[in-house]
C-alpha cells in the first residue's frame, strides 16, 4: 500500500499546476492596429504553459472603459476607486454572456488587464489593485521604439500575469535597472530596457521558486526573447502574420505606420519585389525594342 503523502507527492508531479487566467480587455486604442494586437496576445498561449490568457469583448460604454479613452488625462486614484465595481460588472457580464449562449464552461477569469491609451495625471503607466490592472500608455512617443508599442503591450501583459500568479511581485522589487521585467522603472521612456531583452533576475526568479511557480521565469524568458516572431518574410510566422495585418513589427515605430514606413514595409515583401523586377524587365524590354526600331 502507497503512504498517503507519496501519493500526494506523486500527483504533484503527475498533475501540472493550472494556468493563471487573465482576461485581457481594451479599452478604446484610437487608430492602433487592435486586430494585431489580438493576434499576438493569443498566440502568447501557445509559447508557454503558465498564464493563459482571453480576451474578452464587454460593453464598450463601460463607465471605467469611457474613462480610460484614448488620450484621457485620468486621475490614478479614481481610476483604482473604481476597479472592484468593474470586476463585478465583468463577472455578470461573462456570466450572463455564458448563459446566453448555452456555454459549456461556465467558469471565467479570476483576473483582469485592461489595456488602454489614456495617462495617468500622475505620469504612471500602470495601476494594480488585487486582481485588476490597468496599462495607461496615452504617453507612447515614436521615439521610444524598439520596442514597438505592440511588443511593449506584450511584455507589460507577461509582467502582469507573473504578479497574479505570485502576488509577492505585485510591486516592483529592485531600484536598479537591471533589464529585469520587474525592474522599477518610474518613466515610460526607460521601461523599454526591460522589454529589450529576455531576463529575470535572481531575486524575483526566488519569489516565484518560493511561491510554486517553477516554470513561471522560464516561460516568462522564452516569451520576451521574441525570436519567436520571426521574420516578415515569412508569411506563416508571427511577425509575417502581423504585416499582413497591416502593422509591421520592425519598421513601424508609433501607434500606426507612417506613409514612408507602409512604402519601406510594401517594398520589403517578396511578392512586391519580383512584381518591381517585371516591370523593370518589362520596361527595358521596350526601350531595347524602341532604341533598335529607331536604328532601323
Amino acid at each position: 500500500m502507497v503512504p498517503k503523502v507519496a501519493n500526494e507527492t506523486l500527483n504533484s508531479l503527475v498533475m501540472p499546476a493550472a494556468p493563471t487566467r487573465v482576461g485581457v480587455i481594451l479599452a478604446a486604442l484610437g487608430k492602433l492596429n487592435v486586430t494585431a494586437l489580438k493576434y499576438l496576445i493569443v498566440h502568447l498561449n501557445t509559447l508557454q504553459t503558465s498564464i493563459e490568457f482571453e480576451i474578452l469583448s464587454p460593453n464598450p460604454e463601460d463607465e471605467l472603459l469611457v474613462t480610460l479613452g484614448e488620450g484621457k488625462v485620468v486621475d490614478r486614484d479614481k481610476c483604482r476607486s473604481m476597479l472592484p465595481d468593474f470586476r463585478e460588472r465583468m463577472n455578470r457580464f461573462i456570466a450572463a454572456e455564458q448563459k446566453t449562449y448555452d456555454l459549456a464552461d461556465q467558469s471565467f477569469p479570476d483576473n483582469f488587464a485592461v489595456i488602454s491609451l489614456a495617462k495617468f495625471s500622475d505620469e504612471h503607466y500602470g495601476l494594480k489593485e488585487k486582481h485588476i490592472h490597468v496599462q495607461a500608455l496615452g504617453n507612447w512617443e515614436r521615439h521610444m521604439a524598439p520596442p514597438s508599442i505592440l511588443e511593449f503591450i506584450v511584455v507589460l501583459l507577461m509582467r502582469q500575469a507573473a504578479s497574479f500568479a505570485v502576488p509577492s511581485l505585485s510591486k516592483s522589487l529592485h531600484l536598479g535597472t537591471k533589464g529585469c521585467l520587474f525592474d522599477f522603472t518610474s518613466e515610460l521612456t526607460e521601461a523599454r530596457y526591460k522589454a529589450l531583452q529576455s531576463f529575470v533576475c535572481s531575486t524575483c526568479r526566488s519569489r516565484m521558486q518560493e511561491s510554486g511557480a517553477v516554470h513561471l521565469a522560464d516561460d516568462t524568458t522564452h516569451v520576451l526573447d521574441f525570436s519567436w516572431l520571426g521574420a516578415t518574410s515569412d508569411p506563416h510566422c508571427p511577425a509575417g502574420i502581423v504585416a499582413k495585418l497591416g502593422y509591421d513589427l520592425f519598421l513601424t515605430k508609433g501607434i500606426q505606420p507612417t506613409f514612408w514606413e507602409n512604402i519601406r514595409s510594401i517594398l520589403r515583401d517578396e511578392a512586391t519585389k519580383e512584381i518591381i523586377k517585371l516591370v523593370f524587365a518589362i520596361l527595358l524590354a521596350a526601350l531595347l525594342l524602341r532604341l533598335g526600331l529607331k536604328e532601323h
